[in-house]
């Protein structure tokens, strides 16, 4: 199946879109850098937020939800890390 040819405007599309996910997964990964539960409560807090704003301009339902998931799993075993 030939790929299609992107005009401008996709390629700015996509451009956006992979600079968007990469800062998303920088941030999903400072989690671990939490030093207390606030500080780790609020970069979740913030990165949730990001998704809201991504979507669905950017990222796509079932991403968005994946993504939370991931954001939900991390922060859990981070809160579980502080605790210990």
């Amino acid at each position: 199946m030939p790929l299609i040819k992107l005009d401008s405007a996709m390629v700015t599309h996509l451009q956006a879109r992979v600079a968007a996910l990469a800062e998303l997964h920088r941030d999903i990964s400072t989690l671990i850098e939490a030093i207390d539960l606030p500080a780790l409560l609020h970069t979740a807090d913030r990165i949730n937020d990001r998704l809201r704003e991504l979507h669905p301009r950017v990222i796509r339902e079932h991403e968005m939800m994946d993504l939370r998931e991931q954001v939900r799993v991390m922060t859990e075993d981070c809160r579980r890390l502080l605790d210990n």
